[in-house]
């Protein structure tokens, strides 16, 4: 074990789909972003982990695993459940969900937290998923129909590349051709 104090640096990941960040009561802020190629991560002190605790939303995103410590001892120290194999990680449920079998993907999805629920279903909509089982197994759990969110997902990327090739082709003037004699 290690000992910890208020200076110790903590790696704290973004493990949310998005951008995601608290403000601490000093009015400090402190963001990490979400990008399809690389997992945030900051180092904190463990002082102004434990101060950002005591803020009900800046907590729940602790508890959420949004904002995710992978160290056990930390976690137990902050009072937030300690990590199991029931609440993957974002690249984890990538892999999950990239497995022949759908056997560890039901296993999760029956004694996950709401918040890692809500994940697997951003997840595969947005990678998308292509087997048909896990798509169902996902929608029967979630309650989302992820087959038709797949599908929305597809046309509204579809309908705005055709809106975007309208504007770009009506913005350019035609070229005039000059006479010859």
């Amino acid at each position: 074990m290690k000992e910890l104090n208020e200076k110790t640096l903590i790696e704290v990941f973004n493990d949310n789909t998005c951008n995601t960040g608290y403000v601490l009561q000093d009015g400090k802020t402190r963001i990490w972003e979400r990008s399809p190629n690389f997992i945030a991560m900051k180092k904190v002190p463990l002082g102004e982990l434990e101060e950002a605790m005591n803020s009900k939303g800046a907590r729940s995103l602790f508890m959420d695993n949004r904002l995710l410590i992978k160290d056990n001892q930390v976690r137990e120290h902050l009072d937030l459940p300690v990590l199991d194999k029931y609440n993957p990680t974002l690249e984890e449920i990538k892999e999950i969900l990239k497995e022949e079998s759908s056997e560890r993907l039901e296993e999760v999805l029956q004694y996950c937290t709401d918040s890692t629920l809500n994940k697997i279903v951003q997840i595969s909509i947005e990678m998308p998923i292509r087997n048909l089982t896990k798509a169902e197994l996902i929608s029967q759990y979630s309650g989302t129909n992820i087959l038709d969110a797949i599908r929305l997902e597809q046309e509204d990327e579809a309908e705005s590349k055709t809106e975007t090739k309208k504007e770009s082709s009506t913005d350019e003037k035609p070229r005039r051709r000059k006479k010859t004699e």
